[in-house]
């Protein structure tokens, strides 16, 4: 593996690729039925969950991992019944799967190899990774929805890059009775994603009575006490909240997901993240005058690297759907492959920070351009581009939430012919580089703009005067000199190497400081390429002798459709 790829997950060893075991003796033209399934022709958006809604009702299932970048997943029946009835069935009918109807055979796998902490045997212990975790989780609440199907021995809390907890049972069949009742299910409405699968310990090491570990067959130490939930918790919102800490559960102590008709697009997560931009505020109503560490989970004792237990790659998969449709496993990387299709390939999801963006050009793009679209969803402190692999780029940003953000919003946009796919990454942080390599238009390959003073996230202030916005055609213009006209703002495309736009609408002055308004562009590939190009480009003042920073932005509703002018 080379240096770049290694730079790309953080660094350490990648865990190995291979994730089903092949019969080699078996036609790979012609598989004999086999309890695992190959799916093609996914949509781009199913998860995990998607996946157990449509096919569930054909048979218990044991596992299911999506391969979102090559369309495919891999699911994996307890019976081969199970899974003869849903290949027989595709044959001569349509099974939909989020909402598009997918392709089905069996898989010349005969299981699932799961990494980690995961393992396809049955076993009292069961392993609960929580995605999308938007309030609070302890033991306390992981008791609760484990309690209703059997005594609960024991409880640790892993807190690392994912959210996961180990829940010892009574006796394997109680677990296995616990991971059908709460698989894909979610703790709160529309939160707390859970995927549950069996876990290779054989007993929860427990070190201590507390609120991220719990053992239940010892009498109660008073050296423990509940802490308070926070009101939100205790709260419902107006999407459902979730109940308090001993309050009556929404179903049976989780919310199941429907089984109803194919699920939404996506982005309806996107107004999750309103509450500190300045949700319901003017188009920009605020001017600029010039220039306008992620909070981790803590590793519980027991569990933290080096014990034996916990180790890179596991929780694969994921059922969440939350915080834009990312909380399953990442892009499917390529590293290598065996089965029926060569791209049934392993993957991986993060949770942190850094994201991936996949599907550039770098006779296009450079770090500022990058800067320059990514900026509007969050602070974009580090861009890096590959040197050996040409159409990949990595950004780090202020939070896990704004990776998130930027997903939601620019996962599938068009710039300059090509079209952009963004997941998450499991790298904390991205690396200084001190000799980067040079693109294509003369400038580094990486850059820092932690400092910059174009970043709008960087106090509450400057955070509530932005919207989150989808790219439209319509793109809103501000902080520019009062002397600003339509010649000179399609002149100052012009000279970025944009278009000019096809119509220009100046604002009212309502600043003797600074002019804003919006222009209209053909289209909305034409005007994300305007505003990569032009966006904070230095005008000469008027009245002083520091330049304007003119700032653009995508103007529309929150859900992203066109601005009417």
């Amino acid at each position: 593996m080379d240096t770049e790829a290694k730079e790309e997950e953080g660094g350490s060893q990648i865990p190995p690729s291979k994730r089903f075991r092949r019969d080699d003796n078996v036609d790979p033209t012609n598989p004999d039925p086999s309890i695992v399934v190959h799916v093609r022709n996914l949509s781009p958006k199913a998860t995990e969950a998607d996946l157990l809604e449509a096919l569930s009702h054909f048979g218990p299932i044991s596992y299911a991992t999506c391969m979102p970048g090559k369309r495919m997943a891999l699911v994996e029946f307890e019976e081969v019944e199970g899974a003869r009835s849903c290949v027989v069935y595709a044959q001569t009918n349509q099974i939909y799967v989020a909402g598009q109807a997918a392709l089905f055979n069996y898989s010349t796998s005969k299981m699932i190899q799961r990494l980690g902490l995961e393992s396809e045997t049955p076993n009292h212990v069961l392993i609960l990774t929580i995605y999308n975790a938007q309030y609070p989780i302890n033991v306390d609440v992981i008791h609760q929805i484990c309690e209703l199907h059997g005594f609960v021995r024991r409880i640790a809390m892993i807190r690392r890059t994912m959210l996961q907890a180990l829940v010892e049972f009574e006796s394997a069949e109680i677990a296995k009775k616990a991971k059908h009742a709460m698989n894909g299910a979610d703790i709160y409405s529309g939160c707390c994603t859970l995927k549950v699968e069996f876990a290779k310990p054989e007993h929860v090491k427990v070190t201590r009575n507390d609120s991220d570990q719990w053992d239940y067959t010892k009498a109660p130490q008073s050296e423990y006490t509940e802490e308070p939930r926070k009101t939100l918790l205790n709260d419902a919102g107006p999407r459902g909240g979730p109940p308090g800490p001993r309050g009556p559960p929404s179903y049976g102590g989780y919310s199941g997901r429907g089984r109803g008709g194919p699920p939404g697009d996506y982005s309806y997560h996107e107004d999750r993240y309103g509450g500190s931009y300045g949700r319901g505020r003017g188009n920009y109503d605020e001017y600029d005058a010039g220039y306008g560490r992620t909070e981790g989970y803590g590793r519980g004792d027991g569990y933290s690297r080096g014990d034996g237990y916990y180790s890179r790659g596991g929780g694969r998969g994921g059922f969440g759907r939350g915080d834009g449709g990312y909380g399953r496993g990442g892009y499917a990387r390529g590293r290598g492959s065996a089965g029926l299709y060569e791209d049934e390939r392993d993957f991986y999801n993060g949770d942190g920070p850094v994201m991936m963006i996949y599907g550039i050009d770098q006779d296009n793009f450079n770090c500022d351009k990058l800067f320059n679209l990514l900026c509007l969803y969050g602070n974009c402190n580090k861009i890096k581009f590959m040197k050996s692999k040409t159409d990949t780029a990595m950004a780090q940003l202020g939070s896990v939430r704004q990776v998130y953000t930027t997903i939601d919003n620019l996962h599938g946009t068009m710039i300059f012919g090509n079209k952009l796919a963004l997941r998450p990454s499991k790298q904390q942080i991205l690396h200084e580089i001190r000799d980067p390599f040079i693109l294509p238009d003369g400038t580094p390959s990486y850059r820092d703009y932690t400092n910059s003073r174009n970043q709008r996230y960087t106090t509450p202030e400057l955070a509530a005067r932005n919207r989150i916005v989808k790219p439209t055609h319509v793109l809103h213009w501000y902080n520019a000199p009062v002397t600003m006209t339509e010649e000179k703002l399609k002149e100052l495309f012009v000279d970025k190497g944009a278009v000019a736009p096809d119509k220009v609408v100046i604002f009212p002055q309502r600043s003797e400081r600074s002019s804003a308004g919006i222009c209209e562009f053909s289209n909305t590939e034409r005007a994300t390429e305007a505003l990569m190009l032009a966006n904070h480009t230095p005008v000469e003042s008027p009245v002083g002798k520091a330049p304007y920073i003119v700032k653009l932005a995508f103007a529309g509703g929150r859900d992203g459709k066109d601005f009417r002018m």
